[in-house]
C-alpha cells in the first residue's frame, strides 16, 4: 500500500515539474521577439540614431556627396573658349553585417555637396558621408571632387576625380560657339552625382556657371531582438 502511494506521489510531482518546465519554456519564447527597421538620411549635417534592441546587425549603404562642376571660361572677347569639367561622383559603399550596441547614440554624417564654379572658377569638392561614434569615424564613403577650368589655354577643364570621374569640358571650338561643359560623374544611385561643367564663352553665347553636385545618402537596414 505504501509503495503504491509513493508511486502516485512521484507521478504527480513529475507531472507538476513537466507543466512548470513547459510554462517556463513558453514564457521565455514569448518574451523575446525579432525586431527590424530602416534609417535613411539625405540632409547635410549630423543626425543621431540608436537601437532599442539587442544583438543588432545591419546592412549600411553610404554615398559621398558629389563635386560641383567647373565654371565656363570667359574673357569677354567673344571668341570661342573652353567649357568647365564636370564634378566627380561620390563613392557608393555597402557594408554587410555590421554590429551595433544597444541604446548607444551613433551619428550619421552627410557632408556638403560641392558648389558649382562661377565663371572662370573651379567647382568645389564634395564632402564624405560617414557613421561616427564619439567623434570617431567608423565607416565612410568618399566624396567627389570639383570640376576644373583652365583659363590659361584653349583646353577644356579637367573633370573632377570621383566614382566615377566627371568628364572633361570641351575644348575651344575655334568658331562662334563656346565649348560645352563636361558631364558630371554618375554613380547610378541618384545620390552624390557630380555637377555639370559650365559652357565656355562664344561669339553667339555667354559663358555659364557649373552646376552643384548632389548631396550624399545613408541607409541603415537593421534587425535585432527585444
Amino acid at each position: 500500500m505504501d509503495t503504491l502511494l509513493k508511486l502516485r506521489k512521484l507521478k504527480i510531482n513529475t507531472s507538476c515539474f513537466l507543466l512548470l518546465f513547459l510554462f517556463v519554456a513558453c514564457s521565455d519564447s514569448n518574451s523575446v521577439k525579432e525586431v527590424s527597421g530602416v534609417f535613411e538620411f539625405n540632409i547635410v549635417g549630423e543626425q543621431i540614431f540608436n537601437f532599442d534592441a539587442d544583438n543588432v546587425t545591419a546592412k549600411i549603404t553610404l554615398i559621398g556627396s558629389g563635386g560641383g562642376g567647373g565654371g565656363g571660361s570667359s574673357d569677354n572677347s567673344g571668341s570661342s573658349l573652353p567649357g568647365g569639367g564636370g564634378g566627380g561622383a561620390g563613392e557608393v559603399v555597402i557594408f554587410n553585417k555590421v554590429d551595433f550596441i544597444s541604446n548607444i547614440n551613433y551619428v550619421a554624417s552627410i557632408g556638403a555637396n560641392g558648389i558649382g564654379g562661377v565663371i572662370n572658377s573651379n567647382g568645389r569638392n564634395g564632402e564624405n558621408s560617414a557613421i561616427k561614434l564619439d567623434n570617431n569615424v567608423l565607416l565612410f564613403a568618399r566624396a567627389g571632387e570639383g570640376g576644373m577650368i583652365d583659363v590659361q589655354s584653349n583646353a577644356g577643364g579637367v573633370g573632377g576625380k570621383g566614382f566615377p570621374n566627371g568628364e572633361n569640358g570641351q575644348d575651344s571650338q575655334g568658331n562662334d560657339v563656346g565649348g560645352d561643359g563636361g558631364t558630371g560623374g554618375d554613380n547610378q544611385s541618384g545620390f552624390g552625382l557630380g555637377g555639370s561643367g559650365g559652357k565656355g564663352e562664344g561669339n553667339s553665347n555667354e559663358a555659364s556657371i557649373g552646376t552643384d553636385g548632389v548631396v550624399g545618402y545613408i541607409k541603415i537596414e537593421w534587425s535585432g531582438i527585444k
